[in-house]
């Protein structure tokens, strides 16, 4: 029999917790809204096993497949915390989930809070290294939204300033742009924010190094919706855009951010001298027994038609403030977390 998901519920909004594979699988506004991470995929990762990703999950270990060697030993994409069954437990507004990957040797373990009232979740993870030796790996935050909230109008928005399209076989700087514009493999330009073609890649953009915090926000015309995401720089200096088009419409549309830009095994991140990147690490060392910690918001807002996107979002105490784009026109969203959270790296 399946688990029972973790249900946090407020006035506000309802978020659902899958306890196979830890991901946040529904996050909607209430009464009657829609769920914007209503992504489902199953595909063969290498070694041909099965692996099955949704909604918002994380990618720990490794960003994209795992090296050659790591297949034959059971290693899938975006790691095996995707593929374990978490631990839970929770109180009211709060839960707890927890998974060990024994291939990994990585303990994470995830604090959720949601606000008394508003639609605003504080998500505090730490990642432990229980093996015996010390490495590298890679931690990102793979949100993916999905139609009836993702079609062709919807806006997204990011703090980002340099990036690239991973199809590129090897990089230069040369084949950087700055944001929401990005040099295409296939020769042309395409506007991130709002694409004006189909064109299916990965797009890594590094956070705006003058910035203390990185933010991400999606915003829906036809379902008068906004999502978003708020995080310290320091822990997730990287964007990355996965856009998926299925002949000319989008299907899924990823909003992640992370600790590298590289969608790569380790392996080849320090194989090809890649450890740093644009002045930025792409991967972080763990010693055997360390604990790493690192927080994000995740919020939802209505907001009506003709919002033209989210030009600054800034974070104060207990509020976030974001900005229109054109109009400069104030959005304040107030919650109960403290935002002066530790980090350890």
């Amino acid at each position: 029999m399946a688990a029972k998901p973790v249900i946090l519920q407020n006035k506000a909004c309802t978020a659902t917790y899958t306890t196979r594979g830890g991901a946040l699988v529904d996050f909607r506004l209430q009464p009657g809204g829609i769920n914007p991470l209503q992504f489902r995929h199953r595909e063969k990762s290498k070694g041909s096993k099965e692996v099955f990703f949704n909604g918002h999950f994380v990618c720990l270990g490794n960003w994209g497949d795992p090296s050659a060697g790591e297949a034959t030993r059971g290693h899938v994409k975006h790691g095996d915390f995707n593929r374990l069954q978490w631990l839970s437990s929770q109180k009211e507004r709060q839960a707890l989930l927890s998974a060990y990957s024994t291939l990994e040797g990585l303990y994470m373990e995830r604090n959720v809070a949601l606000d008394e009232n508003a639609a605003v979740l504080q998500v505090t993870e730490t990642v432990q290294n229980l093996h015996t030796v010390g490495r590298l790996y890679n931690l990102v935050q793979h949100p993916t939204i999905a139609a009836p909230f993702l079609d062709g109008e919807t806006i997204v928005d990011c703090n980002a300033t340099k990036g690239f399209d991973y199809a590129f076989p090897q990089f230069s700087e040369n084949i950087c742009k700055t944001w929401p514009c990005a040099n295409a493999f296939d020769g042309e330009t395409i506007n991130l924010s709002s694409p004006d073609r189909a064109y299916s890649s990965v797009f890594s953009f590094l956070v705006n190094p003058a910035d203390e915090w990185g933010w991400v926000t999606a915003y829906s015309p036809a379902q008068q919706t906004l999502l978003g995401y708020v995080w310290r720089r320091s822990d997730y200096p990287w964007i990355s855009h996965w856009l998926h088009f299925e002949g000319e419409l989008i299907r899924y549309r990823g909003l992640e951010f992370g600790t590298t830009g590289l969608h790569k095994p380790i392996n080849e991140i320090w194989g090809k001298g890649l450890v740093s990147l644009l002045g930025e690490s792409t991967c972080r060392f763990i010693d055997t027994g360390d604990t790493h910690h690192r927080s994000y918001l995740s919020f939802l807002h209505p907001l009506p038609k003709g919002f033209q996107g989210v030009k600054q979002v800034e974070v104060k105490d207990n509020v976030l403030v974001l900005t229109e784009k054109n109009t400069d026109h104030t959005i304040k969203i107030s919650h109960q977390f403290k935002t002066k959270y530790a980090i350890q790296q």
